[in-house]
């Protein structure tokens, strides 16, 4: 069993944790939910193992500010995967293990 993609997107800010486990209609929400805050979330890669993800790649801009990253979920080692993007001048802007 794998843990659950978890994601609070707001008006303050984007917390955003993939896991094997998310949905294609998660991946989806998720980047038109950050659409809708002006950032651009595109995925470069996504290749599942029956239904769980073996790997996702993706690129997220906003603000001035463009990161890419990339997961096989094997070597995170409890560390979390996603991106962190605070909606205001200078907030924090984090893509990658978390």
């Amino acid at each position: 069993m794998y843990p659950p993609t978890t994601f609070v997107i707001d008006h303050d800010q984007a917390n955003v944790s993939f896991t094997r486990a998310a949905s294609t209609a998660q991946l989806d929400s998720i980047r038109e939910l950050m659409a809708q805050r002006g950032a651009e979330l595109v995925y470069t890669s996504i290749k599942k193992d029956g239904d769980k993800l073996s790997e996702l790649s993706f690129t997220l801009s906003y603000g001035g500010h463009t990161g890419s990253a990339k997961t096989n979920f094997v070597n995170l080692r409890g560390k979390h995967f996603g991106f962190i993007v605070e909606f205001r001048d200078g907030g924090r802007f984090l893509v990658g293990e978390k």
